[in-house]
């Protein structure tokens, strides 16, 4: 549906998806679907707007080589998908201990994917567990973005003052 620089795209599937999660998400605070072809269309555009932006986000870290993970990094984001994943296990061999499983490891796993569909998740546990390994990579270049963006910002007091002076006269 849109390129972004060389390496960057936002899919058509991306765009439903996000779509649909929104609409999930509205139902679940108890507001309706859009019905209305102007708020549909509305709401596909933010899904758009949302998805460009994140993947113009990820092209400049890119372009400014901080979207590869150090050692250190990676280490950090495996444990951090350990740890959700062993959260999520753990409760499922609870419910698996709890049914009587002769195997708890396997039906936690069983039980794991279930919910996943559940919750129309098209992946079993193994995919999610790379899926939130990327999400967690993903948030770590967003940080290292945000970090380089601040440590490379500068703002003098005469800038500052400028932007105040601007902003009191066009609200006065």
């Amino acid at each position: 549906a849109v390129e972004i620089g060389e390496d960057f795209s936002v899919t058509y599937g991306e765009i439903e998806e996000y779509y649909n999660y929104y609409v999930q998400m509205m139902s679940y605070y108890g507001m309706a679907a859009p019905t209305a072809d102007a708020d549909i269309e509305s709401m596909q555009d933010q899904a758009v707007q949302a998805l460009v932006s994140m993947k113009k986000q990820l092209c400049f870290a890119k372009q400014l080589g901080l979207d590869e993970l150090t050692a250190e990094e990676a280490a950090e984001v495996q444990a951090m998908t350990d740890e959700e994943m062993e959260s999520y296990m753990q409760s499922f061999r609870e419910s698996a201990e709890a049914e009587g499983a002769e195997d708890v490891e396997a039906r936690a796993k069983e039980l794991f994917n279930e919910d996943l569909a559940a919750y129309g998740i098209e992946m079993d546990y193994i995919e999610y567990a790379a899926f939130a390994y990327e999400s967690y990579a993903q948030e770590k270049v967003f940080e290292k973005l945000q970090s380089y963006i601040e440590d490379t910002a500068t703002v003098s007091e005469e800038d500052v003052q400028a932007y105040y002076d601007q902003l009191l006269e066009s609200q006065t």
